[in-house]
């Protein structure tokens, strides 16, 4: 069964962003581009522009449980929120 799991990275210095594109630039893809791990993906910028919402459907748990934390715990400046898992 899917298993979708859905972040908030917020920046905690302040910056603003225009775009996902923007984001991205700054901090990378979030793990959206990992298809070794992630069947779908998407990005949105959250109000405010402060960060954005990444959702990312792996196809089981144990797919999940494999790729990790997707790397985010290295990204600097920012906040990671999970808000939901299932």
């Amino acid at each position: 069964m899917a298993f979708v799991k859905t972040i908030d990275i917020i920046s905690n210095n302040g910056t603003t962003y225009a775009d996902t594109a923007e984001f991205q630039v700054a901090h990378g893809p979030c793990g959206t581009m990992n298809e070794a791990f992630v069947t779908d993906s998407s990005m949105t910028l959250l109000d405010g522009g402060t960060g954005v919402r990444v959702v990312l459907t792996y196809v089981d748990q144990a797919t999940h449980d494999e790729h990790g934390g997707a790397g985010l715990d290295a990204l600097a400046d920012v906040d990671v929120t999970t808000v939901s898992a299932v």
